[in-house]
């Protein structure tokens, strides 16, 4: 193997996690208490287009750079209801760069923390 390719890391990912169990048929998306129906959640990560978020199944998304500054964006009926950035250096401990997006049932938040499975 060539010595400039040998230090190249692996892209890194997220695991899009599913949403949970709803209350009274509503899903929280945001600091607002915004509630949203699950069918018409998606998140979008940098440029890429909006995707469902799903209710059954994870999504994976792949090949995002290590050293940029990522936007991850949900949305509501296409509106948005709550962004953060991130990078992957943010997560010191998370060598694999495998992250997990998910929406907090109790706070009904949206968090990302290290990913221990993508399923």
């Amino acid at each position: 193997m060539h010595p400039a390719f040998a230090s190249e890391e692996a892209p890194g990912s997220i695991c899009v996690v599913p949403l949970p169990q709803p209350v009274n048929g509503l899903r929280g998306a945001g600091p607002e208490t915004v509630v949203c129906a699950a069918d018409k959640y998606s998140v979008k990560i940098d440029s890429r287009k909006p995707m469902p978020w799903l209710v059954k199944g994870s999504v994976k998304i792949t090949d995002l750079d290590l050293v940029s500054r990522h936007r991850v964006v949900v949305l509501c009926g296409g509106k948005p209801r709550q962004s953060f950035t991130f990078q992957f250096s943010d997560f010191k401990n998370n060598k694999d760069h495998k992250l997990s997006v998910f929406l907090n049932d109790l706070y009904w938040t949206v968090q990302l923390w290290p990913d221990k499975g993508c399923s």
